[in-house]
Order: C-alpha cells, then structure tokens, then sequence
C-alpha cells in the first residue's frame, strides 16, 4: 500500500504499570546479578506484548502478516498523560548534557517533592553550518561545538555565581535520558525505582540452588508511559485497535521479565489522533537536518548492525536519505524469543537512542508523508519498535534542548 497522510492511523498509548516491571535485562545460567533495567519500554517489547494482548481478547487477525505491519514507537516515561512523545517527552542526545543543578517540584500531595535535573544542548544549528558549509570534518565541528558551549558555561556560570551547580568539569552527557519539556526547558523524567532479590529453589531437593541469585531493579508499579501505535487503514488489526480507541476500554498487557513471579502487569489505554499533530515537527521544503534517534537504529548489512556514515535510509514510500555523519558511538545489541516461531531472534546490533545522524535526501526536498515515516520508523528492512527517527535541526531551526545560558542561569541566582 503506498504511504500517504489519508490512509496512516495514528494512536496514542498511555501505559500504566500495575506491578512493578523490569524491561531490558537479560537472564544467565548463574540468575541476573542486580542488573539496572531500562527508563524506556522498548518499541519491540510493547509490539509483542500488545499483540499477545489482542489475540487472548480474541482477536482471529493477529499473525505474523498483520502484526508486522503495526508500528509502535518506545514509550517513554512521563508524569502527564496529557504529553506527547516528540513534542513534550523525548530522549537526551548525544550533545546535550547536564550539571548538578536541580529543583523541587511538588506533583501531588501525595508524591512528595521530585528533582528537576536540566538537561541542556550545545547547540546543533551552528554545527550544521559549519558541516554543510563550511565543509569542515566532522570531528572538527563537534569538537568545536562542545568547546565553545562549555568556555561560555564556565565563564556565564562565574558571572552569577552558579559555578557549583553548573560547574564546566561536572557536567555528564545526557544521551539516552527521558525527558520532559516544562516550558522551553528540558529535564530528566523521574522514574521510581525498588529492588528484589532472591535465590532459586532446586525442584529435586526443595532447598536452596547455591550459588544462584535473582537480584532485580525494577520500575516501581504506578508509573505512566506515553508513545504512539501507527497502522494503515486496510490492515485487519486496524479495526480492533480503532474499537479500543473508540470505547476508551483499557486492556492489560504484560511486559518485561518475571511475569511468572508477578512482575509486568499493566494497563494500556489507546485514544485515535490526526496524523496532523504531528505536522509542527516537519522540515518541509528541506534537503539537509540533524536528527535524533528515538529507538535503536540498525540497517540490513547481510546481518542487522548499527548505522553508519555513507548509509543508505529508505522509506516505505521509496525515499532515500544519505546518512553524511553520525554523532554519538555507543551501540547496543538486542536478542529475544519470539513467542511466534518458539525459536531465538536473530540478535539486532543497533546505535542507541540519543545517537545523532546528519541526514541528506537523495530525492529533492522532504513532503509531510517523509517526515512522517521517519517519525514512525516506517522503513525498508526495518522492525516495528526500531529506526524512530526525528529530524531537530534544520537551516531554520535549533536544537530544541538548546537555551540562551543567560537566561538559563539567571533562574538559579
């Protein structure tokens, strides 16, 4: 079916943990050592988790054909359902940073007091520029971009005597951080943790397996997640997610690890937006931006791996960007059971979320429909959950992480 802006669904999903939850850590022979679980429910893991979903309300379409062409985006955590991933909830880049400086804010009278921890750019507009222009290396223009952001910090931060709080040395890289927008500020989204630990008991003696431990971090149960589930009208699952929008049902999904020990249980609701809220967010008439990765982000190479410079990005629709430079060099590996085939998965290595790509069409200047298949990471080979894309800098646009440091540092006096 060809992409067009009159035949793609857009849902918004605001998940709610019932129990605690624990996504992202992987298991061994010798149990999970205390191992930190993601901020973040993957794309993929809620795609398989809301698919199970529909088949037990009894939902005859779901298979391998239909699912594959539901796209979910990550759900990123949020403390207001009234947000909406890529306008008010994001993720930190790989140039954005944060200091020791926070505030208090009071959500409810029953949640206490939480941190604002202010995450703020180096500015990516000038970078760019200096790319695309200029034609210096890449290396030589991010270099340059963090010296220059981090000699006005130092200096701005002296003359009104925050240098504690926002001391040059001190600052930590954000990338791969939730966020949330107060205003024209950006800030690390809190997210409650616990922790459980216990041993495994041998079936044939009924005693203690020594030497093996279970200890677990986990989201903490009353946590909100928002994201976004996107489909073509003519898919079958198409009607049965409509109908959940239609009569503002929630249905319960399990998600994570230690299902069997109570742990993932939780509430999803679905409510049916115009692709157009999206429109804001789009580089029209745009040739070259900077984007930012939402999810993990591979391309086909024989085996999946992580994206790099000189890369080809195609659209379902048969558009073509080149990937110029890609900023930020963490990687990731995802692997899994599919639940389907009763088989491993093939293991994804991918560039994590908050990894920057300098992007160039091939194809002339961008339509709305592009924009948006990046967006909701509509593209050839790739996986529901993985390849979110958001372009955030363009010839006429900055960074929106990025603040005037007067202003920002004039609040802490």
């Amino acid at each position: 079916m060809v992409f067009s802006m009159n035949n793609i669904k857009l849902f918004k999903v605001d998940l709610m943990t019932l129990t605690p939850v624990i996504v992202g850590v992987r298991g061994s022979e010798r149990g999970v050592l205390y191992t930190s679980p993601k901020r973040v429910i993957p794309g993929v893991t809620f795609h398989g988790a809301f698919m199970k979903a529909l088949s037990d309300l009894g939902a005859k379409v779901v298979n391998e054909e239909t699912a594959l062409k539901i796209y979910t985006t990550p759900l990123y955590p949020t403390l207001d359902s009234s947000k909406y991933l890529f306008k008010d909830v994001s993720v930190a880049h790989a140039l954005s940073l944060y200091g020791k400086g926070s505030k208090q804010k009071r959500i409810t009278p029953y949640d206490g007091e939480i941190k604002q921890r202010y995450v703020i750019s180096c500015g990516l507009r000038r970078l760019l520029e200096d790319f695309s222009v200029k034609k210096y290396d890449l290396l030589t223009c991010v270099s340059s971009t963090i010296k220059n952001f981090i000699s006005e910090l130092e200096s701005k931060a002296v003359k009104y005597g925050v240098e504690l709080l926002f001391n040059a040395a001190d600052m930590k890289s954000a990338q791969g951080s939730p966020i949330m927008r107060e205003g024209n500020l950006w800030y690390i989204t809190p997210v409650k943790k616990g922790m459980y630990i216990e041993n495994v008991v041998d079936n044939v003696r009924r005693s203690v397996h020594v030497g093996v431990l279970y200890g677990y971090e986990f989201i903490m149960h009353g946590t909100l997640f928002t994201g976004y589930i996107a489909c073509y009208e003519g898919n079958n699952l198409y009607d049965e997610i409509k109908d959940l929008a239609k009569t503002s049902r929630s249905i319960e999904v399990f998600i994570g690890k230690g299902q069997g020990r109570g742990f993932g249980k939780s509430e999803v609701r679905i409510s049916e937006l115009s692709i157009t809220v999206l429109r804001d967010l789009l580089p029209i008439k745009e040739e070259l931006f900077i984007a930012n990765t939402l999810a993990p982000t591979f391309v086909m190479n024989i085996l999946p791996r992580p994206i790099a410079s000189g890369d080809v990005i195609e659209t379902l629709s048969g558009f073509r960007f080149r990937v110029l430079g890609v900023i930020g060099s963490n990687t990731e590996v995802y692997s899994g059971w599919s639940r389907l085939h009763h088989t491993p998965k093939v293991s994804i290595r991918c560039n994590t979320p908050g990894t920057l790509l300098i992007m160039k069409s091939e194809d002339g200047v961008i339509s709305e429909e592009v924009c948006i298949e990046l967006l909701l990471g509509l593209v050839k080979g790739g996986l529901p959950g993985f390849n979110i894309i958001q372009p955030i800098v363009w010839s006429v646009r900055e960074d929106p992480l990025y603040v005037n440091l007067d202003d920002f540092l004039r609040m802490w006096c």
